[in-house]
């Protein structure tokens, strides 16, 4: 049976090979992970969440933004962040500019 090792840390106990190549399968049966996106708006209007999502893609467009609507908000996210950490960061670059939330998403899976 085939195992997979963490390299950066040889006391972890080993998964199955098996096992992770399940996770990866299932990772892209749901089209992404959980990770976190900044919430930098909520609102009944969806015109101005439209508005609020364009502005913010004309001044950071390296950040990918999204509007959501779950009934009877539209919010605007931005960023596909893979940790907490990673988030935190974008917050503290755009903080001067948007007031926003850090939040748990299913996030794109992106290839590098």
């Amino acid at each position: 049976m085939k195992y997979f090792f963490y390299l950066f840390d040889k006391n972890i106990n080993p998964l199955k090979y098996d096992e992770f190549l399940k996770y990866i399968k299932l990772n892209k049966k749901r089209k992404g992970i959980l990770g976190w996106r900044l919430q930098i708006h909520s609102d009944t209007d969806r015109e101005k969440a439209k508005k609020i999502r364009i502005s913010f893609m004309l001044k950071f467009p390296e950040i990918p933004a999204y509007l959501d609507h779950k009934e009877p908000y539209f919010k605007v996210t931005v960023g596909d962040f893979y940790t907490r950490l990673e988030a935190l960061k974008v917050q503290n670059e755009i903080r001067r500019r948007y007031t926003s939330y850090i939040v748990p998403s299913n996030i794109i899976i992106t290839e590098d």
